[in-house]
């Protein structure tokens, strides 16, 4: 595949980082294939060391046991593909670690191609994807529990690259930037702060106003909203469901407006510099001259980068007005990722005019330092749980607890948990089934079952919650009169600790 450089709109600059290309770098080529191998080896590492899913995999296999237009707070696309990859792949932590890398691949390879787009260079390229290797939120957090954010940091890349492709003599790829948009949205809510910003930097610049006042940016617009537009009718008519998860914000309708901004404010503050912190002082480090000695770069900068410059501070200055006028007061750092993952792009053609070959070879031993690392630190913390005085979720032992559960889970029409961790692992190891939790996917009122598996995690508290006895009373119609069944199994890698089941099958009067 070949990219090109940018059209008319691109500035080149004189550097080494494009006149002598160093004769050790890989080819595309042998790049992709590099990535390809390291995202396969945590595939595989993961699934070999692990077999049960986290508290954001669980979620998603709860509320994705079927295909809906929208599943409750967060964005349907990650959903859909994960339901994709269950049923073509089958039931398994593989399925599921398979979907993660080919987004974090994804995530690389557009990283890549649009540092080289917009810079035209192979080198920038190379150096932009490899930075991302310095940014926790995707080399760390990333291979542990994120969603929504993958799926979003992975389109708002693609709506980037769509835009550079924007001409006046195609229609095509103005109605690729419009999907791409809306898929964006469709991931992660908050990506429509990305798109807003970049049509807003872009009418700041007359290299590229005239794409946003294009009829056919009218047209890609409207696509994007056509994409959408399903989800925001169920959002509309399940609006109990679909803003649940409002109180994360933590939006003080009652505080004093100078207290709660203030607040606020100071929660984005630290939340976005530790998510931007790492791969800044990196790069300040390494262009220490260039940055602060000569300050060459605050001079001089191609339109590219007052474009992507421009972009960030009209995303900070909008999630400023949020917090203004609705007086926001939290911030999560995984938020960040999808909104921000195009940083190191940033800062890679800011710094493009010394990107020298010395540079270049300590910047990319680094990156490659950290990959090593993180190929073994990733699946070897699940090794190491009991030497450092914890457990993981990721060492539950639900291979043990399905070979327990499987004569009762077989012989019944349904399984219902009090948590949605034990019951999204149910349903990796009983996928024919029908799993419900009381706090995610309760129960129907009209629930037409005959009978009932009931677990629990009975490791601290061994009787089931009020809530479950309150279930079984009214599935049975009377009141619990069997004994719990207990089954207790080592948790992997932690010959100390055990983890307990309890099971109580229920069935309905007459039957």
């Amino acid at each position: 595949m070949s990219v090109m450089p940018a059209g008319p709109a691109s500035t080149s600059f004189p550097s080494s980082a494009q006149t002598a290309e160093p004769s050790l770098l890989p080819t595309q080529k042998q790049f992709f294939f590099l990535l390809a191998a390291y995202f396969g080896l945590h595939v595989l590492s993961r699934a070999l060391v692990s077999e049960t899913v986290g508290i954001d995999e669980a979620d998603q296999l709860v509320l994705g046991q079927k295909l809906s237009w929208g599943y409750g707070p967060q964005a349907p696309l990650y959903t859909w593909l994960m339901i994709f990859f269950l049923k073509t792949f089958g039931y398994s932590v593989f399925s599921l670690m398979l979907l993660r890398e080919a987004m974090l691949f994804g995530i690389y390879a557009l990283t890549y191609f649009n540092a080289r787009r917009f810079a035209g260079s192979h080198v920038c390229g190379i150096a932009a994807a490899a930075a991302l290797q310095f940014h926790p939120s995707i080399v760390w957090e990333a291979q542990r529990e994120l969603t929504h954010s993958l799926a979003a940091s992975l389109m708002i890349l693609a709506t980037l690259l769509a835009f550079q492709t924007l001409r006046k003599e195609r229609l095509f790829p103005w109605i690729v930037f419009g999907v791409c948009a809306g898929l964006a949205t469709l991931s992660k809510y908050n990506a429509a702060l990305v798109y807003a910003a970049l049509l807003l930097s872009a009418l700041t610049l007359p290299e590229f106003r005239s794409r946003v006042l294009d009829w056919r940016m009218g047209l890609a617009t409207a696509i994007c909203l056509l994409v959408v537009l399903p989800n925001a009718i169920w959002a509309v008519n399940h609006l109990g469901q679909a803003s649940v998860s409002l109180y994360k914000l933590r939006i003080q309708p009652t505080t004093p407006w100078v207290t709660a901004v203030t607040a606020g404010l100071r929660v984005w503050l630290q939340t976005a510099a530790a998510h931007l912190a790492t791969l800044s002082v990196l790069f300040a480090v390494l262009f220490w001259r260039p940055i602060f000695r000569e300050r060459v770069l605050w001079r001089s900068s191609s339109v590219e980068v007052r474009l992507l410059w421009r972009v960030f501070l009209i995303l900070n200055l909008l999630v400023v007005l949020a917090i203004l006028f609705f007086k926001i007061t939290a911030f999560k750092d995984r938020w960040l990722q999808p909104i921000f993952i195009w940083f190191p792009i940033l800062l890679v053609l800011w710094v493009q005019p010394h990107l020298g070959a010395a540079r270049l070879k300590t910047f990319l031993g680094l990156a490659g330092a950290m990959t090593v690392a993180m190929a073994l630190a990733i699946p070897g913390r699940l090794f190491f749980t009991e030497w450092r005085g914890r457990r993981d979720v990721l060492n539950a032992p639900f291979r043990k607890f399905a070979m327990d559960l499987s004569t009762s889970a077989r012989t019944s029409e349904c399984l219902v948990s009090d948590g949605y961790w034990l019951g999204g692992n149910m349903i990796l190891w009983f996928p024919d089934k029908s799993v419900y939790t009381l706090d995610l996917a309760p129960p129907p009122k009209n629930l037409e079952a005959k009978s009932c598996l009931v677990v629990w995690d009975a490791t601290r508290r061994s009787e089931p919650s009020v809530a479950l006895l309150q279930f079984a009373k009214d599935f049975t119609g009377r009141e619990v009169s069997a004994a719990p069944a207990y089954f207790e199994e080592k948790w992997k890698y932690h010959e100390s600790k055990k983890m307990r089941l309890g099971v109580l099958r229920l069935t309905r009067q007459g039957q």
